[in-house]
């Protein structure tokens, strides 16, 4: 479904995403419950793609509260970000901001997920409470990870090529190597 959705055919996705849910509803496996709160999780992401925002927070809602059952409360705040960002789409910016604190939490407690657009839209919010200095701290927080994000892509990078380059320089000094060995090979052979 995420191709399909990254494709922008949001009925094929929809479609795979209503399998998933048909499949770990009616059949006993292990990971059936996770399967099934991805799912909602996943077709309330087709929803906000499509704009359909009551739709997208049902589903949402469906999410946390069935994670909640399965993995407790602290797990199941992972899934109330989503549910503050449909809100604050909706312009509900003080019924969002509870749920944007706490979902953030959550990711920062899972370290999944993380990225600086979290921080940014709890610092949106804010702003639209009229709360500025809270929303400067967190869109301070926002450049700081996303500083931190391209330092740590730029290392790898550095990483890559200073590896490619020794690699070169090897490969190079055995071509050398073999170049010489066949030039003493040669001469043996001639003497």
């Amino acid at each position: 479904s995420e191709a399909y959705k990254m494709l922008k055919d949001y009925a094929k996705a929809m479609e795979f995403v209503d399998q998933s849910i048909e499949l770990s509803s009616t059949r006993d496996f292990e990971q059936n419950k996770n399967l099934l709160v991805a799912s909602y999780e996943s077709k309330g992401d087709i929803y906000v793609e499509q704009g359909m925002l009551d739709k997208a927070l049902f589903y949402y809602e469906k999410a946390w509260k069935d994670n909640i059952a399965l993995e407790g409360k602290e797990n199941g705040n992972f899934f109330r970000y989503n549910i503050g960002n449909t809100l604050f789409l909706q312009g509900k910016y003080t019924e969002a901001l509870p749920h944007l604190i706490a979902g953030i939490k959550g990711k920062e407690h899972s370290k999944i997920d993380r990225s600086s657009e979290l921080y940014f839209t709890l610092s949106q919010c804010y702003e639209k409470l009229g709360d500025y200095p809270k929303a400067i701290e967190f869109r301070d927080k926002a450049s700081s990870y996303e500083t931190e994000l391209s330092q740590a892509k730029i290392e790898q990078l550095q990483s890559e090529m200073i590896v490619k380059y020794e690699t070169e320089k090897k490969d190079e000094a055995i071509a050398a190597q073999e170049i010489l060995l066949t030039q003493k090979n040669r001469v043996q052979y001639l003497v």
